[in-house]
């Protein structure tokens, strides 16, 4: 072989090598893209299970049916395409996962096994006709049936499926047995199949770090089993970031647990049933209303209102506007920094909102525990018409105009105003890489820091500043800066620049720095000292809180009373339409802190004679089993009041009660004083009647002759007078 044909061999051979090796690592992307609304299925099979059931006394209490979600992962050749450490990542994500939809869900429990059914129409061709003993039995099977596949990429285990046969017309024997019952999956309530395979979904879009579907349901249309595969190449990056993975992991799952556009027809109204594995559908669960699809069922509404501050009806949960109709994901422009938008940043920068919750809690195939749920800021108290294509265009607290360098809304990182295919013309400050002000790593040079005063450290945050060190110049255009922040012991902002004291930075204000020049914005209210999304290791210090929900028993006070909060004194300069919203914001925070149902808390419109005071009707049970009564919630109230967690946002402006008192049988205005010296009024007239009645019969008794000057009276007449 002449030189020049070695040559070329070798040089082919060198290419071919080359073709075959792997690809370096990269990043995770900074966003993640939900594709769930692409693949759900539009139908997947249901399987009756058996379910317990309360007797006696405790039917009457729907909460005694209810426990702790069990959810089984499955995992299935994840060995194939990871290592033996990214197979233990890949657990560890699977497992916080589960841990923390198990703490927010409960259930009615299944009981035995749970083994998932079979498609009847994929596996069997003919079945015996209607008029013969065997009606609705498979008679033939198709040969072209290949197990039940999960949004046709995972087969389901034979093992946890029921069995098939074909069937003759007449006979208690089957012709021919083709699949033998399965052993099912016990001490579960949903089985969660998981794989980590590089399939064509994975390869159509890098932005992919994983995908759920549900895969069947129960008679009452609960999803009982699911399907998640994780995307192997994610897991190659230089760093392993699992609060990004377990972020994208609840997402998925929520999906694959209801939060479906395909399932909200199937959402159940137990609120009057004793047996919840059978509830009617609810009615209405979509509604297009004020310029969005919404959900509009009970709870989303009463959260949904509750957090944006907004009185109109049916101002539900608002989904994603999107071409192709109902989304199974939340609208960005309105749900920025929720766990079920359909594009995942940092994680974080999202929480799991009360909203969301809400959702499974009116699927009636629920509980949700919302004392787990995150501080949810986006939006917040800011009326009805936030968030409108016609409204976001401007630049605020929460959008932006052109393409300058702010803060996120949050304020833990830096943010360039941008929009998306989500935003639509809204433009928000959005976060980058690499500008969290949190990180000690981010820190510019020294003479950066030095020129603007920044600080890069664990409590530092943005702030949108033109300030600049005294001597190094004049004043900047105003950007994003990150300065170290603390909230003193009344709770108010702080901030710190390099080479100054603490400075008070009141919400919404502008503040000026000594030896700098310009000024520095301070963020609205409800967004800073409020422990909202802690950046990860974060160890400030938590204020002391109240027990979660109030305790006590049922008997321990009336089932119906008033209770009186008195607010900040500025309320009274609020229109009367925008008293009556504040009121029923009030009560909507009171059932909350008191976990009660809304519908318990009532206002009372009539009895507003000041309108910093503001008056609810408290009905603490429905019936003797739903303790604790209304002296137990009072309580309660009380300690939350005294704590300073009875805090009301409206317009963006924070309103914390001042005082709460109770007051038995219709609200009385009258101060104590009053109230005592009417005490004291009533008691003596009734003494003094006591006195002339006693004195009386005295004298009825007495022998005339001892008297026989005293007056006749007719004691009939004396006794009718009183």
């Amino acid at each position: 072989m002449s030189s020049w044909v070695k040559g070329l061999v070798y040089l082919l051979s060198a290419l071919v090598c080359v073709g075959h090796l792997p690809s370096p690592p990269r990043a995770l992307p900074a966003h993640q893209t939900c594709i769930f609304d692409d693949i759900e299925p539009p139908y997947v099979p249901q399987k009756r299970q058996t379910y317990a059931q309360a007797a006696g006394r405790a039917r009457r209490d729907a909460r005694a049916l209810f426990e702790a979600m069990r959810i089984t992962p499955w995992y299935h050749n994840i060995g194939t395409e990871l290592g033996g450490a990214q197979q233990a990542s890949l657990r560890a994500v699977v497992g916080e996962a589960v841990s923390r939809i198990t703490q927010v869900l409960t259930v009615v429990p299944v009981q035995g096994r749970i083994v998932l059914g079979r498609n009847f129409t994929e596996i069997c061709k003919f079945a015996v006709s209607a008029n013969q003993p065997n009606a609705g039995k498979c008679s033939v099977a198709r040969t072209t049936y290949q197990g039940e596949i999960c949004i046709g990429e995972f087969p389901i285990p034979d093992e946890h499926l029921e069995g098939f046969a074909t069937w003759s017309d007449t006979g208690d024997t089957p012709t021919q047995v083709l699949y033998t019952d399965g052993a099912g999956v016990s001490d579960t309530d949903y089985v969660l199949y998981v794989t980590a395979a590089t399939t064509t979904r994975c390869q159509n879009d890098h932005s992919v770090l994983a995908y759920a579907s549900y895969c069947q349901l129960d008679q009452n249309d609960r999803p009982i089993a699911g399907y998640t595969n994780f995307c192997p190449t994610q897991f190659q990056g230089p760093v392993f970031d699992e609060e990004k993975f377990v972020m994208t992991a609840v997402h998925e799952l929520f999906h694959a647990l209801g939060f479906s556009k395909h399932l909200y027809d199937k959402f159940k109204d137990c609120s009057n049933a004793v047996d919840h594995t059978s509830c009617p559908d609810r009615r209405d669960v979509v509604e297009n209303r004020h310029g969005l699809h919404r959900i509009t069922t009970p709870s989303v509404v009463n959260k949904t209102r509750h957090h944006f501050g907004c009185s109109w009806p049916n101002f539900g949960g608002p989904l994603e506007d999107r071409p192709a109709g109902v989304s199974s994901h939340w609208e960005a422009r309105l749900m920025q920094g929720s766990i079920m938008t359909a594009k995942l940043g940092q994680p974080h920068l999202h929480t799991i909102d009360a909203i969301t919750l809400a959702v499974f809690e009116d699927s009636g195939w629920y509980r949700v525990d919302y004392s787990t749920a995150g501080h949810f800021v986006w939006g917040q108290g800011q009326g009805c018409t936030f968030g409108t294509e016609t409204t976001c265009v401007t630049s605020d607290d929460w959008f932006c105009l052109g393409s300058a360098v702010g803060c996120h809304y949050l304020h833990m990182d830096k943010g360039l105003c941008e929009t998306d295919s989500y935003l639509g013309v809204c433009r928000v400050y959005k976060p980058q890489p690499g500008e969290e002000c949190w990180k000690s790593s981010n820190a510019p040079s020294a003479a950066e820091l030095e020129l603007h005063g920044e600080g890069y450290q664990e409590a530092s945050r943005c702030f949108v500043s033109n300030l600049t060190k005294t001597g190094l110049g004049g004043t900047s255009s105003p950007a994003g800066r990150c300065y170290e922040h603390r909230c003193n012991s009344t709770g108010v902002l702080e901030v710190r620049v390099e080479g100054s004291d603490w400075v008070r930075c009141p919400d919404g204000s502008s503040i000026t720095v000594p030896g700098y020049a310009g000024v520095l914005e301070c963020p609205p209210p409800g967004v800073l000292c409020r422990e909202a999304y802690p950046p990860p290791h974060t160890t400030t210090a938590l204020t002391p809180t109240t027990d979660k929900c109030p305790k006590g028993t049922p008997e321990d006070w009336d089932k119906v009373v008033y209770i009186e909060v008195t607010f900040p004194a500025q309320l009274s300069s609020l229109s009367q339409s925008d008293l009556s919203v504040f009121q029923e914001l009030v009560a909507t925070e009171i059932a909350d802190l008191a976990c009660l149902n809304k519908d318990l808390v009532v206002t009372q419109p009539d009895d507003q004679i000041q309108a910093h005071l503001v008056v609810v009707q408290l009905s603490a049970a429905r019936n003797d089993t739903d303790g604790p009564g209304c002296a137990g919630v009072f309580s309660h109230l009380e300690a939350a009041v005294q704590a300073g967690q009875l805090i009301v946002t409206y317009r963006g402006t924070q309103y914390q009660a001042s005082a709460i008192r109770l007051v038995k049988g219709k609200p009385s205005r009258k101060s104590s004083m009053t109230v005592a010296v009417a005490l004291g009024v009533v008691c003596g007239v009734l003494l003094l009647v006591v006195a002339l009645v006693l004195l009386f019969f005295y004298k009825a008794k007495t022998p005339r002759t001892i008297s026989p000057q005293a007056p006749s009276r007719a004691p009939s007449i004396t006794l009718q007078r009183f």
